[in-house]
């Protein structure tokens, strides 16, 4: 046990959009965090949320109206815009009119006159340049996987303009780069869940030196590709009194095998659980069953979704099922279960509001 244990540890009205721009809520990091099943289904094919490196859509472009031309020259050539600009002399081109389409309607939704890829030129020729604010910005890039809107964070270079949407007062695009805009660089900040087993009857103990350990499955509504920006976030950690530590994705205990705390299809209806679990699962220990798991924001936000939700399982000694019908069945886990509309209205206090403590046995 102990060796399991040890496993753990510019006009003036220019520059007025383009601030306004930066604290409008549609220029803001939570939109681009939505689900990829949540923007328009031709754009599910090519966005990304892989992280990787990326290039610039496209160098060269003086103004919109230039990099209009460019992108209306391609749709006529291809409709679909599903096929790389072609640069002009001396420019360099990566991006597909597909690109700047998908990334525009996630940041610019309001926008009227974007309803298709073949919107995309006109839409351009409405943007103005105007002198851009100060700070660091999240803009789009072309990866290998796709188009990745929430991809580089970086300084404007000297003299270069921001690519303003008059009608929304919306900056969306870099001048020299001609990337998308994601929104400004702001604090990272934490949503935490707490977790207190020390006083529930039947949790399963587990020794190390002077201090006894809960061990927790966590099962949340994110992707894989979602977890894997949560593992590389400052923000997702564990902390208990011992100390801090971001947990392992997969399972590091020979007692743990994926789904050991999820009951059999007929008994989680008859719990009101769902059928399987959540996407994605996280364990850890907590010394004395008390401490806390932080993710960063962004994640709260999308378990704070009418789907979403966050279903912690403490492990138990073994016990005899209670429920109705079940009798025969043994289970060794109690769980809480977090859904999106409660978890909503508490993103602004960054905290869940209830301490999770295993309340439900099966």
């Amino acid at each position: 046990m102990r060796k399991l244990v040890n496993a753990l540890l510019t006009p003036l009205v220019a520059f007025a959009l383009i601030i306004t721009s930066f604290i409008a809520p549609t220029a803001s990091l939570a939109q681009s965090y939505r689900s990829l099943d949540a923007y328009p289904a031709i754009c599910r094919s090519v966005m990304t949320e892989q992280r990787m490196h990326g290039t610039a859509m496209y160098r060269g472009a003086d103004n919109p109206a230039q990099l209009a031309e460019v992108i209306q020259a391609s749709l006529d050539d291809d409709e679909t815009g599903m096929t790389r600009v072609r640069a002009k002399p001396g420019d360099q081109a990566f991006a597909r009119p597909i690109d700047w389409f998908c990334t525009l309607k996630a940041v610019d939704s309001r926008a009227a006159n974007l309803n298709s890829v073949a919107d995309l030129p006109a839409y351009m020729r409405t943007l103005v340049a105007a002198n851009p604010p100060q700070g660091r910005v999240w803009s789009a890039c072309i990866t290998q996987a796709g188009v990745l809107l929430h991809c580089m964070l970086r300084h404007y270079e000297p003299n270069e303009k921001v690519w303003v949407n008059p009608q929304t007062a919306v900056g969306v695009m870099q001048g020299n780069c001609a990337n998308t805009i994601e929104g400004p660089e702001v604090p990272n900040v934490c949503y935490v869940f707490e977790h207190n087993y020390y006083q529930q009857r039947d949790v399963r103990w587990f020794e190390r030196g002077n201090t006894t350990y809960a061990l927790v499955s966590t099962h949340m509504s994110l992707t894989e590709q979602q977890m894997r920006r949560v593992y590389a976030d400052d923000c997702y950690f564990v902390e208990d009194e011992t100390g801090r530590y971001k947990p392992r994705p997969d399972c590091p205990f020979l007692f743990c095998p994926p789904g050991s705390t999820w009951p059999n299809l007929a008994l989680a209806r008859a719990v009101g659980l769902p059928a399987s679990p959540p996407d994605t699962t996280i364990h850890y220990w907590l010394a004395n069953g008390r401490g806390r798991l932080s993710v960063p924001l962004w994640a709260a936000r999308i378990l704070a979704q009418d789907n979403g939700e966050v279903i912690p399982c403490v492990y138990t000694v073994d016990y005899f099922v209670s429920v109705a019908g079940f009798e025969r069945w043994r289970a060794f886990a109690r769980f809480d279960r977090a859904r999106g509309p409660q978890i909503r209205p508490t993103l602004r206090a960054g905290r869940y509001s209830e301490v999770f403590q295993g309340r439900v046995s099966y």
